[in-house]
């Protein structure tokens, strides 16, 4: 069975064929010019780089010295993790292409919202463990910068930069070749750190700029207002449809405040807290550190 989604990366056909995602030893072949590739057994990816690297390296040992433990991160984000289910399921796909998916996390967190995942990263090596349930239930795919992107055009509801469009120098070139492979009435969502919360400039002055510094590798810089007008110039056949950024999240909290932050419950409780205070008490709205933006792609 062809798959609906992916195209050759070497002939560009429509004619790939992949056998069961749930199977470990999945295989990914082109009927029209014989490519193959093996489902790695160490990343969990489909390599469909026309040149991949001679020796496979573990995963591990690429991972960033990040600062504190998965199950920090999954707490310190558990409010954004609720916030994007409920968005991603109102939006009700039946395919989503995920671009920039590193190790397959979000796949494996918006699986019973997201129909069919296809997660798409360009860089060498992932920076952590593939998701171990992310092996057998999504598509995960490497590909080629400076090729055409291996998916069909038309072909998915959802297409997502989750935590990746500030890494893109130039979005003017690669949003519309992604564009394209949304169907019409189909959706972008956009989940990246809110600039233009003034909560920024206020945690700067206290921590001396080191909680949202402008890291390396981070080229886009926006707030709700900034990115609904740059991606609404890119793909004018795009409609901003949704702005969720009242998510309060301080990760990196040094010392026992930080212990007894990422205590089950007080992420959400200090969250619910701080919305109440600035949505009702100041009259403020997407004033959160975190923002996801979804824009609809025109019928007609």
């Amino acid at each position: 069975m062809y798959d609906q989604v992916l195209r050759c990366p070497a002939c560009a056909a429509p004619s790939l064929q992949i056998g069961s995602v749930a199977t470990v030893d999945a295989v990914i072949r082109c009927d029209n010019c014989n490519f193959k590739r093996d489902r790695s057994p160490v990343t969990g990816f489909f390599d469909l780089r026309l040149s991949p690297p001679q020796q496979e390296r573990s995963l591990l040992a690429h991972e960033l010295p990040l600062p504190g433990t998965a199950k920090f991160r999954s707490r310190v984000y558990s409010a954004n993790r609720a916030m994007m289910r409920q968005v991603v399921r109102d939006l009700r796909p039946t395919t989503t292409m995920d671009v920039g998916c590193g190790p397959g996390g979000w796949g494996t967190e918006l699986r019973d919202v997201c129909g069919a995942y296809y997660g798409l990263e360009p860089s060498d090596i992932p920076l952590e463990r593939t998701h171990t349930s992310a092996r057998t239930t999504q598509t995960l795919i490497q590909y080629d910068l400076d090729r055409p992107v291996p998916v069909q055009d038309a072909s998915v509801d959802l297409l997502s930069f989750i935590a990746s469009y500030d890494h893109i120098p130039d979005p003017g070139t690669v949003l519309p070749e992604f564009w394209a492979k949304v169907r019409p009435g189909g959706h972008l969502l956009i989940n990246m750190t809110n600039y233009g919360t003034w909560a920024k400039t206020l945690i700067n002055a206290l921590t001396h700029g080191q909680r949202f510094k402008h890291a390396e590798g981070h080229f886009r810089v926006h707030s709700p207002t900034t990115l609904i007008s740059e991606v609404s110039s890119i793909l004018p056949d795009s409609t901003a449809v949704r702005v969720e950024a009242d998510y309060w999240l301080a990760p990196n909290i040094p010392g026992p405040v930080g212990r007894l932050y990422v205590l089950p419950g007080v992420i959400r409780a200090s969250n619910a807290g701080l919305k109440l205070l600035i949505n009702r008490g100041l009259h403020m709205r997407n004033a959160g550190t975190i923002m996801i933006v979804a824009f609809q792609k025109a019928t007609n």
